[in-house]
């Protein structure tokens, strides 16, 4: 591994509910209309894949391609025409039969307000857009990520009032010849030593996370990792660091927040990207370029704009976060000082560069290249320029200097000075900061159907929503409906909500008479009584189901580590019912539960070892019935704390009795088999040396509760005992008191 080739683009395929791009989520207007199903073809060859294939092979260490750009010039003249009630509809297709994929560059692409265009398969499986005026950049060029097809439609519409006013030119179509997922690159491919940036390890780095972002080119060039960088005005202007070798061109992607949830290797969210950019400084000597996005990042992206520090002062410690071989965003750390050098070859007395001499935790690779190297106060100090750090070894990596990136350049466009300190304040360092800036004058934003559950024992539900909104205008009133089948409600919301302010919305109640499956959906149809202007986040769906079962609170009480601690539920057909992680800390959360007729296992983990109680907070774990019987109540554990418990009225087949809690406290109880229930039982409770506690005789009856109040705590053993037939069952029970 060397970073210093920088592998290809890597675009991530989204289907038609999805988003990628900017996009306002509306779909194509011929999907409603009545319109003739004639559309022009421009039909491509299909890329010689055994021939590409064999070319790519005899390029060792060069970049990875997944397709190749055929040159066009397509206009909106070639486009089939057709006048609709309302304006007016441009369409053309796009074949290259073979092709595993396919993506479109736009030489021009400018629309007025109210003209959209989409992008999307015969079959409507895949779908991008709309696209509005709000994705016309400075440079009026334009790019769609790559989709598995061979076949696109490109589809325009004008209003009446923007008749003849789009100007778009189609200059080249990418046609794919192996999966846009290199071996070389993509989730999953980074070394097995890398680090996930949700991981334990990476705690407190949470802020810096927001600002690193992957690097993405329109078609088959080159892809890094780059970081939101704040400046002395502090007012939000988009600069990205990131390195001149990556040779980022102005239609450039940027993908955020592409990471694991947690520290589990799980591929991240691919839906949050902007295109296009201004290179406003670089210089090849630091091997840094400064880069202007040409929008802001969208609210939900939560950008940080990362710190920095020009000390000359080598950093005792250092941290990275990047996108290695384009993989999920990933955490590494070394700690030794870095030391001021050259850049490999150079001569060291250049000392344009920080060498980290070896990574403690994690390595770089390609794709790394851009990254920053943060101090441990959370500032950057330089960038990737490369190295040979690889998890086999222990080499080093080198990054060039913030501070001398700062201003070695003779001119602002060949250094960092003017434009990170646009004041001229002459700082020497400079904090992070969130900063967010609205879009649209009213824009509501569904967050999330927090209620109904997926599974519900009642015959009424209360629906809850939360909301944001992303507007400049203050809202005082939001009018929603909401519903499941065919009849649908409407309530307005009143109060006051700013830009980025949340609020959970209570809505009136809802009866849901019989057991079924019902899908609950809740939609924003007007803002301070005008239309919402961006309808794209509107609405959400949740399906749900009316059950015959037994409603239940779960109450889990976190202490100081909550990022440890996870809960599962889990039925007897080894299906999850529920499961929580990402708590905060010293927090009471609840839960509201509702379980069919069956036997539960609930888990409890804590990563550390040391429980939730008592050294680090008062942690608690509750679970009682909705009635307020308690099913199990407990606090303190190790690693792991696991227990069954069953719906009064669900009988088991497998076990012939089951005890319920265990752990416990206070009381537990066991629960009979039919097979045996009628048979004359004794129930005793011993402890490992053999001393009895409790004995009784119990029939007649499915369960029986005993009581543990005054025992030590400890483990025990319960004997259950068949007189009738002589046989008998043991089974642990830990007592909790």
């Amino acid at each position: 591994m060397k970073k210093y080739y920088i592998f290809t683009f890597l675009i991530f395929i989204t289907h038609h509910h999805l988003f990628s791009q900017i996009n306002d989520g509306s779909f194509p207007l011929s999907w409603n209309l009545k319109v003739d199903t004639k559309v022009t073809k421009v039909v491509l060859p299909a890329p010689n894949r055994e021939e590409l294939c064999k070319q790519d092979e005899q390029e060792v260490g060069g970049p990875y391609q997944f397709g190749i750009e055929l040159p066009v010039e397509i206009t909106l003249n070639e486009f089939e025409q057709q006048q609709t009630e309302n304006g007016k509809l441009y369409r053309i297709a796009i074949v290259s039969k073979g092709s595993t994929s396919l993506n479109i560059n736009f030489q021009r692409f400018v629309i007025q307000p109210g003209t959209k265009m989409w992008v999307y398969d015969p079959s409507k499986s895949y779908k991008l857009g709309g696209f509005t005026w709000r994705n016309v950049n400075k440079h009026e060029n334009f790019a769609t990520i790559p989709l598995p097809v061979d076949e696109l439609i490109v589809e325009l519409y004008e209003p009446y009032s923007n008749i003849g006013t789009s100007d778009i030119i189609i200059s080249g179509v990418v046609t794919g010849y192996r999966p846009v997922h290199g071996e070389k690159s993509g989730f999953g491919q980074s070394g097995a030593c890398n680090v996930n940036i949700n991981c334990d390890i990476a705690s407190g780095w949470e802020n810096e996370r927001q600002a690193v972002v992957m690097l993405l080119t329109a078609n088959n060039t080159r892809k890094c990792t780059g970081t939101l960088i704040n400046n002395t005005a502090q007012d939000g202007t988009p600069y990205v660091l990131t390195a001149k070798h990556c040779n980022t061109a102005t239609n450039a992607i940027f993908m955020f927040n592409y990471q694991s949830p947690d520290c589990s290797n799980i591929d991240g969210p691919t839906n949050q990207v902007l295109q296009g950019c201004e290179i406003v400084a670089e210089n090849a000597f630091s091997d840094f370029t400064l880069l202007k996005l040409d929008q802001n990042p969208l609210p939900d992206f939560n950008p940080f704009f990362a710190g920095w520090s020009r000390s000359n002062v080598p950093s005792p410690k250092s941290y990275c976060i990047h996108h290695p071989s384009g993989d999920i965003k990933k955490f590494s750390v070394d700690s030794n000082a870095v030391v001021s050098s050259g850049y490999v070859s150079q001569p060291d007395s250049l000392n344009n560069h920080w060498s980290v001499l070896d990574w403690d935790l994690g390595t770089t690779e390609a794709g790394s290249s851009g990254s920053p190297l943060f101090n441990a106060q959370h500032q950057i100090t330089g960038q990737l320029h490369g190295g040979f750090a690889a998890c086999n070894n222990n080499l080093s990596d080198y990054y060039g200097r913030f501070d001398v990136s700062w201003q070695y350049g003779s001119t602002p466009d060949s250094r960092l000075k003017e434009w990170l300190d646009p004041n001229n304040t002459d700082s020497i360092t400079m904090p992070g900061i969130y900063f967010s800036s609205p879009f649209y004058n009213r824009d509501i934003k569904i967050n999330q159907i927090i209620q109904p559950d997926a599974v519900v024992c009642d015959s009424v539900i209360s629906p809850r929503i939360s909301i944001i909104s992303w507007g400049s205008d203050t809202v005082t009133s939001i009018t929603i409906q909401y519903g499941y089948g065919q009849e649908l409600f409407e309530y307005t919301w009143t109060g006051s909500l700013v830009f980025l302010q949340q609020t959970i919305v209570e809505l009136p109640s809802l009866s849901v008479p019989s057991p079924s499956n019902y899908l609950f959906t809740a939609n924003v149809i007007a803002v301070n009584n005008l239309p919402d202007e961006n309808t794209g986040n509107n609405s959400l769906n949740k399906p749900f189901e009316r059950v015959v079962g037994k409603s239940f609170v779960l109450q889990f009480t976190t202490d100081a580590y909550p990022q440890e601690n996870s809960i599962s539920i889990i039925d007897e057909n080894g299906n999850q019912t529920f499961s929580a992680i990402s708590f905060l800390p010293n927090q009471v959360n609840e839960y509201n539960l509702c379980f069919r007729p069956a036997c539960y296992t609930v888990t409890v983990t804590d990563s550390y070892g040391d429980g939730i109680c008592c050294q680090y907070g008062q942690g608690m774990f509750i679970l009682r019935e909705k009635n307020g019987d308690y099913v199990a109540k407990f606090h303190f554990f190790t690693d792991t704390i696991s227990f069954k418990f069953c719906t009064p009225i669900q009988y088991f087949t497998q076990e012939l009795f089951v005890v319920y809690p265990n752990p416990a406290s206070g009381t537990s109880t066991i629960l009979l088999n039919p097979e045996i229930q009628d048979d004359v039982l004794e129930l005793s409770l011993f402890d490992l040396n053999g001393k009895i506690f409790y004995q009784e005789n119990i029939s007649g009856s499915y369960y029986h509760t005993f009581n543990l109040l005054g025992l030590p705590t400890g483990i025990y053993v319960l004997l259950l005992r068949n007189e009738t037939t002589g046989k008998s069952w043991k089974e642990k029970l830990i007592v909790l008191n």
